[in-house]
């Protein structure tokens, strides 16, 4: 197996945008990239549920068309972009068990908003990323998808309900995370220290039939 480039894999999303836009860089090669680092690092944390790495592939050449005939083919503000969702948040049609084992196999019929809106901005999904049973705990374990390991030691907990996505993030698996809400922030950013995008206020998305 090639080891993965971290200079590509530790750029910023802007980075890898503006890369996009000058033809240095393909979302191809960067998809291809942060494939590598998950096949290095992702049994030892434990930071996914499921990935999406062919169908990602995939887009990332769309999204590279896109860039090459800028005029023709406009790309959208994240073309290209591989980004984690948290297994809490609704992907319609795609498996998504809120980290319990009473949702294992469950598919929604809806998206998030917070997702929909990265994917409608060109993002694509790389993976998901697990979460506490209901995202409702201080350390990321659950009954279905078991423990994640924090990356700078491996015996410690990353914190609380993102803490996959945030390990996921912050050994460069992939761009941007998603996470619940903008509680326990400064639990994450010491355990782990990475970002995540905030759901708005006012605007979080939560099934009603439960």
């Amino acid at each position: 197996m090639k080891k993965a480039d971290l200079d590509l894999c530790y750029l910023s999303a802007s980075e890898a945008l503006d890369k996009f836009k000058s033809r240095e860089l393909s979302p191809v090669e960067l998809c291809t990239a942060l494939i590598q680092r998950n096949e290095e690092v992702g049994d030892k944390l434990n930071a996914t549920t499921y990935t999406f790495f062919e169908r990602a592939l995939k887009e990332a050449r769309v999204a590279e068309a896109k860039y090459m005939k800028p005029k023709a083919r406009r790309p959208r503000p994240l073309e290209g972009i591989a980004v984690g969702i948290k297994d809490f948040h609704s992907v319609k049609g795609e498996i998504t068990t809120y980290g319990s084992k009473a949702y294992e196999g469950y598919k929604p019929d809806q998206t998030a908003p917070t997702v929909e809106r990265l994917l409608t901005a060109g993002a694509i999904l790389f993976s998901r990323t697990t979460t506490p049973e209901f995202a409702y705990s201080g350390v990321t374990r659950s009954p279905l998808w078991g423990v994640t390991r924090n990356p700078w030691n491996q015996n410690c907990t990353p914190g609380d309900c993102p803490g996959r996505t945030k390990e996921y993030a912050r050994c460069r698996c992939s761009f941007k995370t998603t996470r619940r809400d903008g509680r326990r922030s400064r639990c994450r950013v010491e355990l782990g220290s990475a970002r995540h995008l905030d759901d708005a206020l006012g605007r979080r998305f939560w099934r009603t039939d439960w």
